[in-house]
């Protein structure tokens, strides 16, 4: 069925319900009458924001656009995008198993029926209640339409007089303030302040013009211009980020990587304020750390080498750059998450929901990751000023390094150094203790 043979049917097919619903637009309150339409007339939106970046990234596996207007299974697709978890490829959709929420919404939807009318286009689109629909539609599915329950929906239709910036921003504000829905992703959200800034035309070379933006948009979240103007810098360093790897816009590479980037762009702000000549240094070992595996709070740990040790960290960004111009890819995988997990650091909430960073195969994820946790350590032992400690710990550390293992890195100019220091280390402190 085209738009206009759906537009027809739906002006044909629809009953007003006897009452209306009252929404914010056009910067005042205005009444819209609620209509009760076929389920089968309405449209699915594939670019919800809602879960924008992971369709993106099931697009890519599967190698193809979802286009749920064209092809039943794109539906299905989608409609588990919505509304499952454990997803995977199977044929030619994704399929998966219904989460928590999902089935906390079918249940609410099957005892008490629907509280609040979809929004829809006069052509059956929807705009804002996608998950709804698609767990009516599951239902339909399920348990057929024959007795009318789930065959059909109260909608308000938003016509040609609400504009697509009027529309995006009624949505927006609906979606981003709601209460008990469910939440859009950290991602999901940035990406959809980043499109309210460019609405507002901002520049994101100007950290003046971000703070404007961020003060315009600020009744997105919760009429808090601090917070606005933070995801505007995460959004900025991420976009510079995915320019950097030579994959602009393919944001679907950012999903479990909010964290780092909000942590980045506080990390510079506080760098150009107070060491602006190593800012640009900053910001590329801290995109060095991304690729390497790092979580957020290791990233908080380069800025403060950065500004505690500018000498260390000179090192540092001298030993990364040599370490990826003269990588040669062995074959040797790269490890997914660098970091020991039996180490003794401190995991919060945020750490947990981080995901392993898709790098490009001849990265040496490995070895910068090394550099990075070697450097890292070094401060943070020089802070915890415990001279047993830090003894002990060096003699267990050496103990297994064996021989063999040794003679495999002396072809790496840092572990040449670093068995210099050792040895000049012994030789200082050897008459101690005779």
């Amino acid at each position: 069925m085209t738009p206009d043979e759906r537009t027809a049917a739906i002006a044909q097919k629809k009953t007003p319900v006897g009452r209306s619903t009252r929404q914010w637009a056009k910067g005042e309150f205005i009444d819209i009458e609620i209509w009760r339409v076929p389920v089968e007339l309405l449209v699915l939106n594939a670019g919800n924001r809602r879960f924008h970046a992971e369709k993106l990234e099931w697009e890519e596996q599967m190698g193809r656009p979802l286009d749920p207007q064209a092809r039943e299974e794109d539906e299905r697709s989608i409609i588990s995008i919505l509304l499952d978890t454990d997803l995977r490829i199977s044929g030619d959709e994704v399929v998966g198993k219904p989460s928590k929420d999902a089935q906390a919404l079918i249940g609410d939807w099957t005892l008490r029926g629907q509280e609040q009318p979809l929004w829809i286009r006069p052509d059956g689109f929807v705009v804002n209640g996608n998950r709804r629909l698609a767990a009516l539609k599951r239902l339909a599915e399920e348990h057929g339409t024959a007795t009318g329950t789930y065959s059909y929906v109260e909608v308000i239709i938003l016509g040609d007089d609400i504009d697509d910036d009027e529309l995006f921003q009624m949505e927006a504000r609906e979606q981003l303030t709601e209460g008990l829905k469910v939440r859009y992703g950290d991602l999901n959200l940035l990406l959809t302040l980043r499109e309210a800034a460019e609405r507002h035309q901002v520049d994101w070379t100007d950290d003046d013009s971000i703070h404007d933006v961020a003060r315009l948009i600020q009744d997105l979240v919760g009429n808090n211009p601090s917070y606005a103007e933070v995801q505007l810098q995460t959004i900025r360093y991420m976009d510079q980020y995915l320019d950097y790897t030579g994959e602009p816009g393919v944001y679907q590479r950012m999903i479990g990587q909010v964290e780092r980037f909000r942590d980045i762009g506080k990390n510079m702000k506080i760098a150009l304020r107070e060491d602006p000549d190593g800012a640009l240094d900053l910001l590329e070992i801290s995109f060095r750390a991304v690729q390497a595996g790092l979580k957020h709070e290791q990233i908080r740990d380069v800025r403060r080498l950065a500004l505690e040790e500018p000498a260390v960290f000179e090192g540092l960004v001298e030993e990364i750059n040599d370490i990826v111009e003269n990588h040669s890819d062995d074959g040797i995988p790269s490890a997914e998450n660098p970091t020991d997990p039996d180490a003794d650091i401190d995991v919060d909430e945020e750490d947990l929901a981080e995901s392993p960073v898709t790098t490009a195969p001849d990265f040496p994820k490995h070895d910068v990751a090394r550099a990075f946790e070697v450097a890292i350590e070094n401060r943070n032992s020089k802070h915890r000023n415990d001279a047993e400690a830090l003894l002990r710990e060096a003699a267990g550390r050496l103990a297994q390094v064996s021989a063999e293992d040794l003679a495999a890195l002396l072809g790496k100019a840092a572990v040449r150094d670093a068995l210099e220091a050792i040895r000049e280390w012994v030789r200082q402190t050897d008459d101690v203790g005779r």
